[in-house]
């Protein structure tokens, strides 16, 4: 088949995968959608209690892993996929190319009747949830992770990370005065680790650096869509003993004039959260990847009760524990308790038989391949440890701005990509019959 051909098949596969909501945590209908897919195929099909799915017909060495839910954002799960010149996008949410694409170019895999080992994964996007829990029987020598976005690149290692959980209680007071709705919105935001060093401003830092100079009584505050994106809006009711001053970018609402219920410490939160620490804290000129970073997810104030989510990425496990003792020490100093939730190991970068052969197949289609490791997470490193001694790399088509209401893949990327994973399985076979 022509490959522009294959590559419509492809696309068609994940315009499916949009239609079917599969929200991380709401993705049943997927999962028994892409069971019943496997096996009206011919391809066994078995899954855990975690949700993750292994489907697979004949004696592959190559285990192929994707997962299958996604971060959802703007109208999600509602997805309208639109054509924007080589870019498939959604109208007003994120798409799901991430990692919707690598499901789909499995779905044509099993289309095509291949011998295949896949391995499908549950609930990534929170915290590698299915990974983490996973209790198959896979087999296979190799993982081939589909979930990278950058075309042409081998990925070896990944960031490890956790996320701070942060609460306490503040004291109420009552004050009268004029009432506002102070907002910022439609900021890019993008994904917490890959666009992290792109300089994109974060919702919540920009607003409470607005209302430190205004300096009102604190009603409540609401920042942020979800641990791993970077916020792109946040909202506060505040009681004002001046007018706003209008500034670009903020959104001014002014609600009544009335006595109402205010948080005491309400100067002490705008400090705080406008120098909060958010961005890169260090980066690795060797592996040209961002080393260490924190963000700054997500404030929720209301009725005096504060919750501040703090997600942390490094690709160290030493700096991942002195990332996590220094946020976490900040925090208690300003009052907080505080819970780490949902950590994973780094992916140690290590090149190997597995990692060379894909350099050279991908050398091969794109001219040039180099190893990366990437400054996000992957399920490779739990996954590794779970199946000690299977070689793993990644790869993926071109994606930008995952977590994102800009969420975008270039076709033409995906089309390629897929042209490579078949050379890889190929190649692979015949290599194996020597």
């Amino acid at each position: 088949m022509h490959s522009m051909e294959k590559t419509q098949r492809v696309i068609d596969h994940f315009m499916k995968i949009c239609s079917i909501p599969h929200c991380s945590t709401d993705a049943k209908r997927l999962f028994d959608y892409l069971r019943d897919f496997a096996s009206e195929r011919g391809y066994s099909v078995e899954s855990d209690e975690a949700g993750n799915i292994h489907i697979y017909r004949g004696d592959c060495d190559i285990v192929l892993q994707a997962h299958y839910d996604m971060v959802c954002t703007g109208s999600a799960p509602d997805i309208v996929p639109v054509r924007d010149g080589r870019y498939l996008k959604a109208s007003a949410s994120s798409l799901g190319a991430d990692n919707g694409i690598a499901i789909a170019m499995m779905m044509e895999l099993m289309n095509e009747g291949r011998d295949l080992n896949l391995l499908l994964t549950s609930d990534e996007e929170i915290g590698m949830v299915g990974a983490s829990a996973l209790s198959l029987d896979i087999g296979g020598k190799y993982l081939l992770n589909l979930d990278s976005e950058e075309e042409g690149v081998v990925y070896i290692g990944c960031a490890g990370g956790s996320d701070i959980v942060a609460v306490r209680d503040y004291h109420r007071e009552m004050v009268e005065g004029d009432i506002y709705r102070i907002s910022v919105s439609g900021l890019p935001g993008g994904h917490s680790g890959v666009d992290i060093d792109r300089d994109i401003p974060n919702a919540i830092t920009t607003l409470a650096a607005y209302l430190r100079d205004l300096d009102p009584y604190l009603v409540s505050f609401d920042g942020g869509e979800r641990r791993n994106s970077i916020p792109s809006s946040a909202e506060a009711v505040v009681v004002s003993r001046t007018t706003p001053r209008k500034r670009d970018g903020i959104d001014i609402e002014k609600i009544s004039n009335a006595r109402t219920e205010v948080v005491r410490e309400s100067r002490n939160i705008f400090d705080f959260l406008s120098e909060a620490p958010h961005g890169v804290l260090r980066y690795d000129r060797d592996m040209d990847v961002v080393s260490m970073s924190v963000n700054l997810a997500r404030v929720h104030i209301s009725e005096g009760d504060s919750r501040i989510e703090y997600s942390l990425r490094a690709m160290d496990s030493e700096d991942l524990d002195m990332l996590e003792k220094s946020i976490s020490s900040l925090l208690k100093c300003c009052g907080y308790d505080i819970s780490v939730e949902g950590r994973y190991e780094p992916w140690r970068p290590r090149r190997g038989e597995f990692a060379d052969y894909l350099l050279e197949r991908l050398s091969a289609r794109f001219g040039k391949s180099v190893p990366k490791a990437i400054h996000a997470g992957l399920e490779c490193g739990i996954i590794g440890m779970k199946y000690p001694g299977l070689q793993m790399a990644s790869i993926g088509p071109t994606i930008e701005y995952p977590h994102s209401d800009r969420e975008r893949v270039d076709i033409e990327s995906v089309g390629r990509v897929f042209e490579v994973l078949v050379d890889i399985l190929d190649g692979f076979e015949k290599r194996g019959r020597r």
